[in-house]
């Protein structure tokens, strides 16, 4: 655990007793005091930043230390090397869950993940991430429920879990749920990977910045000022830190190097295929697309064709769990998600009634094999909806798969509180088309209308236009005087 030399000095008497206690995990994290920032490192680049169980028990004090911090305004995670956190070290915790002896410390293990990840949903101070490099899995948990979130052109976003037998947890039932249309759907039960610029187009980041600038947005950050009756934690101060943050965004160019292909047609047949609530119906979707007759489809055919092989290839148990847990999670308040998550886990972690988990890690990670693993059971159509249902969403008897009460004191929301930092949702550019904000104006705007509108509440946010402009392309349809209507 180390302070920096110029700054130590200021570090107030409780970070000073939680360095202290955490000294143990100091190859594993590093924490730096600089001015009124509070910075912490993961540092295990070799293994990509997995998240040990020894890493969890340092994150969690100190970030309970820097909220109570009156000289800390703000915290910045990132990654040492080539990755924020590609996940957890789940190969442990398969070894813990395969002998019923030890099965309590890979749930332990869960526990504690979901509630660092959960306290960090819930903080009042602000935290802005840099998901610079591999970002899956457990990394995604310390990141995507903090208010600004920084992806840069090596950013690489993925929820790998149904690929390993798992689930897409770390709240991921609930910001997945939340993004546009069913693109949250196709990228949980597909593991499919977004890279640069496109992370932030999908709503996982708030902001793309080009890493070599990230040296210098911390400095920026670690010196803002902020006053008695605007802290960082005030509105006015959080506006604060992401107008620094926007002066050093990267432009809308980045948007045709990133690859991002989720517009347009694409994007209609994902919302389209991704929309059942059965995974037998998304398949069946997708096999219906992959077979058409259209010659115009073409594209569209061979997506669909890769992307139902993908799904079959992966455990039907976890495509199953992952769709039903997406569709709950979007009812459920953050609270209940991490509760929900909590008791999925415990039954991923029992091989007696679900054995994917453990064979999943062996076969891919262990093994290093490439081929389709031998799950249990192999097919969609072996295990019902009432069984998934059964075994993975029925209330537990056990306390010790509960996780502990909430943070006191913090709303258990069911939006993100700050949702504005990044670009503006589908939802809420339908919203504007039909004149259904206070302030959007009249019914049947013109484009016009519209984008000066986003232009305004978003202050000329780069990225804004670009995504907006996308939406009315493939959501309205325009009448002969230039007024949209949302189709």
């Amino acid at each position: 655990m180390s302070f920096s030399s110029s700054n130590a000095g200021k570090a107030s008497q409780a970070d000073k007793t939680v360095a202290e206690a955490v000294k143990g995990q100091e190859s594993e994290i590093k924490s730096e005091t600089k001015e009124g920032a509070r910075i912490l490192t993961l540092n295990r680049p070799k293994a990509l930043n997995a998240l040990t169980e020894g890493m969890i028990d340092s994150i969690y004090p100190l970030l309970q230390s820097w909220e109570g911090s009156k000289s800390c305004n703000l915290i910045i995670l990132k990654g040492e090397g080539r990755a924020f956190c590609a996940g957890g070290d789940v190969v442990a915790l398969t070894e813990n869950a395969r002998n019923p002896e030890t099965r309590s410390k890979a749930v332990d293990f869960f526990k504690k993940e979901y509630e660092c990840d959960r306290y960090i949903a819930h903080m009042k101070k602000p935290i802005v991430t840099f998901m610079d490099g591999t970002t899956m899995g457990g990394g995604v948990g310390l990141s995507v429920h903090a208010p600004f979130r920084i992806a840069t052109e090596k950013t690489v976003f993925a929820m790998p879990e149904t690929n390993i037998g798992l689930f897409p947890d770390v709240g991921a039932n609930f910001f997945l749920s939340r993004l546009d249309g069913e693109i949250g759907t196709y990228l949980g039960l597909t593991s499919e990977r977004l890279t640069g610029y496109g992370v932030f187009l999908a709503g996982i980041a708030t902001h793309y910045v080009p890493s070599d600038r990230l040296e210098a947005l911390e400095e920026r950050l670690s010196s803002l000022s902020f006053s008695a009756d605007a802290d960082s934690t005030s509105r006015a101060g959080l506006k604060k830190i992401n107008a620094c943050i926007e002066e050093v965004v990267g432009n809308a160019g980045a948007a045709k190097e990133a690859g991002y292909d989720l517009i347009g047609s694409k994007r209609l047949a994902v919302d389209a295929c991704f929309a059942p609530n059965r995974a037998e119906e998304v398949v069946a979707a997708l096999q219906q697309l992959e077979e058409s007759k259209s010659d115009s489809a073409r594209d569209l055919k061979t997506w669909a064709k890769k992307t139902r092989e993908t799904i079959e290839q992966r455990s039907p148990t976890s495509v199953k769990v992952a769709l039903e847990g997406i569709r709950q999670g979007a009812k459920l308040n953050i609270n209940e998600v991490f509760d929900l998550d909590m008791q999925i886990a415990a039954a991923c972690c029992n091989p007696d009634i679900a054995p994917d988990f453990v064979t999943g890690v062996t076969h891919l990670l262990k093994e290093k094999k490439k081929d389709r693993a031998a799950w249990s059971p192999s097919t969609l159509q072996d295990i019902s909806h009432d069984q998934i249902r059964e075994i993975f969403f029925s209330p537990p008897a056990d306390d010790a798969v509960q996780l502990t009460s909430a943070p006191a004191g913090r709303p258990a929301y069911t939006e993100y509180p700050h949702a504005g930092f990044a670009l503006p949702s589908e939802k809420l550019i339908a919203k504007v088309v039909k004149g259904e904000t206070s302030d959007s104006g009249s019914f049947a705007p013109t484009e016009k209308d519209v984008m000066q509108w986003f232009q305004r509440e978003w202050d000329g946010k780069i990225g804004v236009k670009e995504k907006v402009q996308e939406v009315l392309k493939r959501k309205t349809k325009r009448s002969d005087d230039g007024t949209l209507w949302w189709r």
